[in-house]
């Protein structure tokens, strides 16, 4: 028992210990009145007489009554008193056999205390901790002895025949009372007048007595009380308090980019280079879906004005950026299918094996609104070949959110490979930046919670980019396409606008430093040029490292003819957010070591190097389909002195 009201006592003076920080939310008026409660008082006695030891605990009942005053020192905290009567009786009863006459007598030893004492307990207050008219306390209960008297009986049954005895007396060297006091209550107002029901413990130091007979005997309690308060202040009027201004205090405290090793590495200046450049951008050959739709998810598709021509990769090139070239997949499909008459396409409806399991009626609409796209878009019917089934033949994680996301889908497969072959974009010049991947790390300052934000990248008052957010301020990348910065030696300015709950909007503005290093100034300053040709491989299988033989294809026919004999080829693995960081790492590595070996047999003379960035360094957007999938790659990077 006493284990017990340990354990409870800790609890709520942890609480209040914790509150001594704490805000309030409104601020209580002086207040004086009445309080009365009823005691549960647990006897806890171990007397070294009779024999055996008399320790029968027991509960009793009793009650406190007295006056009560607190005075507010600040919104949060209140210094408090009370003084009144506290009963701390009980009756104690024990029974034990003893031998008389050589026979067995049973002996019941009752013993009624009855013991009072003036209580003066001064508190500390803390109001509005847990909830709204909620308050913790916490005090000193000191007692001085008004009553301390018991009657002890002693019944003797034996032989059937019951001998009764009994002594009343006082408790010989009856002492105060000492105990530490801590509770909780709720503030219910009516005006000027406050109803507050409590509940706390109690748990003394002191013994009831300091006689050898009874310095073991302690009464620790939990009392159920009421306060009856009344103001004597008035309570302020809080329709004309002056709340805290809101504010925002937003500021970038780093902007990174990652090494080789994927490490962090602080930005002070960006360097632009014109570079004979070409990127194979790899098409993702699915089309995804909302959950349990039937149409294309209209954030995964960029409308698009159609074309006629023949020639679909130059009508994509330009966007110059892997994500809104697969927003645009069934476009490139679609030019793809008119260039190539003889060629078939089988679209595969999916569903995400959890909500929509079994479900192959909505997979195969899902698949009829692809084939139905591409009719629209002048591609004959009678190439267009539908199926549907559940899970994806290769699928990912099924009780994973991101994965299910991934599962909801179509599917696309063509018996001619230049369908769905990556879409290369090859340029005389490029403008290439240095790192091409910036972090901003942010560090906001605000009195509420943050709504939104916005980064918005300039240079030279051209708009670079506006990258939105909504919630909590969270780190900011920005991918630098290639020729995205501009061929002058300006500055990248940014602008980043936050904005919280009670309506507070503010700025931070940066720039950063840009070394611009154009052709001329290369053959001015006689520095040495070079070619860049950047590949990127997707769409290995789950978990592992082995060439597909698309990947393969893609090797021999677009990357092996880009390596020459002085070329540096630098492998970078990545993958995306989807399962521990790790073991992603490590697959990163191998996968991009898979890659090496097998560029390694055909240029044994060449300079590789191979990296594992697993998903430290995020290429795309996590948060949708497209980016994972994406984001699983190993980029090849080959650059070459001309």
């Amino acid at each position: 028992m006493i284990q017990r009201m340990s354990c409870y006592l800790v609890c709520l003076f942890g609480i209040t210990v914790y509150a001594v920080g704490a805000f309030g939310q409104t601020t209580p008026p002086v207040s004086i009145g009445l309080n009365g409660g009823l005691n549960f008082n647990f006897h806890n006695p171990n007397f070294p007489t009779p024999n055996p030891k008399f320790t029968a605990s027991a509960m009793g009942l009793g009650g406190a009554v007295g006056i009560g005053l607190n005075y507010p020192i600040s919104n949060s905290f209140v210094l408090g008193a009370r003084i009144g009567y506290n009963n701390l009786s009980g009756k104690l009863e024990s029974s034990y056999d003893s031998t008389i006459s050589q026979a067995t007598a049973k002996i019941t030893d009752t013993r009624d205390a009855s013991i009072a004492a003036l209580e003066i307990t001064p508190i500390a207050l803390f109001p509005n901790l847990i909830m709204n008219n909620m308050y913790v306390f916490g005090g000193l209960e000191l007692g001085f002895n008004l009553k301390s008297d018991y009657t002890q009986t002693l019944k003797q049954t034996l032989n059937n025949v019951d001998t009764t005895k009994s002594v009343t007396g006082g408790i010989p060297d009856a002492g105060s009372r000492f105990a530490i006091a801590a509770g909780v209550g709720y503030d219910i107002a009516m005006g000027t007048t406050h109803i507050q029901p409590e509940l706390s413990v109690r748990f003394p130091f002191t013994k009831i007595s300091s006689n050898t007979q009874f310095d073991t005997w302690t009464v620790p309690q939990i009392r159920l009380g009421v306060n009856l308060m009344f103001d004597m202040t008035s309570t302020p009027d809080t329709s004309r308090r002056i709340e805290e201004q809101p504010f925002v205090e937003p500021k970038f405290k780093r902007v990174i980019s990652f090494n080789q090793q994927g490490d962090t590495i602080d930005i002070r200046q960006v360097k632009v280079e014109d570079i004979q450049y070409s990127e194979l951008y790899p098409l993702v050959p699915y089309i995804f879906f909302n959950k349990e739709g039937k149409k294309v998810d209209s954030s995964l598709v960029i409308p698009r004005k159609r074309e006629t021509g023949d020639s679909p990769d130059n009508l994509f090139t330009s966007l110059n950026d892997a994500v809104k070239i697969n927003y645009s997949i069934l476009d490139v499909v679609c030019a793809r299918m008119k260039k190539y008459e003889n060629a078939k396409l089988n679209i595969i409806g999916t569903n995400d094996g959890s909500t929509e399991v079994k479900n192959k009626n909505l997979a195969k609409e899902r698949a009829e609104q692809v084939r139905d796209y591409l009719i629209s878009c002048g591609v004959n019917a009678d190439r267009l070949v539908v199926t549907a089934r559940d899970l994806p033949e290769k699928a990912s994680a099924v009780k994973n959110p991101d994965g299910q996301a991934e599962n909801r889908r179509v599917e696309l497969r063509s018996d001619t490979p230049e369908i769905l072959e990556p879409v290369v974009s090859k340029q005389e010049l490029e403008r290439i930046a240095e790192p091409d991947l910036l972090e901003f790390i942010p560090d906001v300052k605000t009195s509420d919670p943050i709504t939104s934000w916005n980064l918005e990248l300039t240079q030279a008052g051209r708009t670079l980019r506006s990258i939105p957010g909504i919630g909590d301020a969270k780190p900011v990348r920005w991918a630098i396409r290639p020729s995205e910065l501009s061929d002058k030696q300006v500055p990248i300015d940014y602008i980043y606008t936050v904005e919280n709950a009670r309506g507070a909007k503010q700025t931070f503005t940066g720039s950063l430093p840009v070394d611009y290093l154009s052709s001329l100034r290369k053959k001015q300053e006689k520095l040495a040029d070079r070619t860049i040709d950047k590949f990127s491989l997707i769409l290995f299988d789950f978990d592992s490292d082995v060439l597909t033989p698309d990947n393969q294809r893609i090797l021999e026919q677009k990357v092996v003819g880009a390596i020459k004999f002085n070329s540096t080829v630098k492998i970078f693995g990545y993958t995306d957010r989807i399962g521990d960081d790790k073991y992603n790492k490590t697959l990163s590595l191998r996968r991009a070591n898979s890659v090496m070996e097998a560029l390694k047999a055909k240029y044994k003379d060449v300079k590789f190097e191979a990296y594992g960035l697993g998903e430290t360094k995020q290429l795309f957007d996590n948060e949708v389909p497209v980016g994972r999938q994406l984001n699983r790659t190993v980029q090849i990077i080959v650059e070459t002195p001309r």
